[in-house]
């Protein structure tokens, strides 16, 4: 396995405990990849391999110790990463790898509270980054602020009058968040097959024909233009606005005047 994209958990010596506690896996990644031991040829560190089917040979994810190797660096390998480090406390990585993969495991893990060294991010993506962080510090107010009022509430009074525009408030955003996490990080079967992202889909796939024009074919390029792209889509999403593609507007042509006898003295 390439050992190109990696994660590993850091911070100084003094900040990890003394005795790190037995590494443990999410249940949605269990449940997602078949999970077994890998044989090193070195008899080295026991390593664990995740692997997606077909392929039983080689594990889209290989985790030894405190670092975590991707085959892949796709929006599903990237948020499974970040899942599994979140699950297991970690609070800091360094990411090594490609720079679309460092890109996306900074974008990833920085939206879920986690510290990223090993990408250096531009100043807009820095900015998307920090307004993403307060717009989803302005819904938990919100939602802490609806929870006291109905603790406040008197009992009877919540059963005979229920807060339905709070609920409906809350319910919105909700379905707006999950909605922007699955075209972020969805698979294209799953993308495919949700119409609520009809228009999202749409609106990628010129952006990635366009990108490819642009750069004329250069994959490197591309590949990081186009995670940039479905970032940029996944935020509209967030927000609740539309995402479409609209067809051009004809152009009405204009025809040549016409020289009349008389106007020609």
């Amino acid at each position: 396995m390439s050992v190109d994209n990696t994660i590993v958990r850091s911070g100084r010596e003094d900040d990890l405990p003394a005795e790190r506690p037995s590494f443990d896996l999410p249940p949605e990644i269990v449940a997602r990849y078949e999970i077994r031991e890998v044989q090193s040829l070195d008899g080295g560190e026991r390593r664990v391999g995740l692997f997606l089917p077909p392929n039983r040979e080689n594990p889209a994810i290989e985790i030894a110790g405190d670092r975590i190797t991707a085959r892949n660096e796709d929006p599903e390998t990237v948020a499974s990463l970040v899942k599994i480090a979140q699950h297991n406390g970690w609070d800091r990585i360094d990411v090594e790898g490609s720079a679309e993969f460092r890109k996306a495991m900074w974008s990833a893990a920085s939206r879920e509270g986690i510290a990223v060294s090993g990408y250096e991010p531009a100043f807009s993506e820095r900015e998307a980054m920090d307004e993403g962080h307060r717009d989803a510090s302005a819904r938990q107010e919100l939602q802490a602020a609806e929870r006291s009022a109905r603790e406040q509430q008197p009992e009877a009074e919540q059963e005979s009058a229920p807060d339905h525009q709070s609920a409906k408030t809350v319910g919105l955003h909700r379905e707006r968040e999950e909605l922007a996490e699955l075209f972020l990080h969805g698979g294209t079967e799953k993308l495919a097959h949700d119409p609520r992202l009809a228009g999202a889909v749409q609106a990628q796939a010129a952006m990635e024909q366009h990108i490819g024009e642009v750069f004329d074919g250069d994959p490197s390029h591309m590949a990081s233009a186009k995670l940039e792209s479905r970032q940029m889509i996944s935020d509209v999403l967030r927000r609740g606005l539309d995402v479409s593609v609209r067809e051009p507007t004809a152009v009405r042509q204009i025809e040549p005047i016409q020289t009349r006898p008389d106007l020609e003295r």
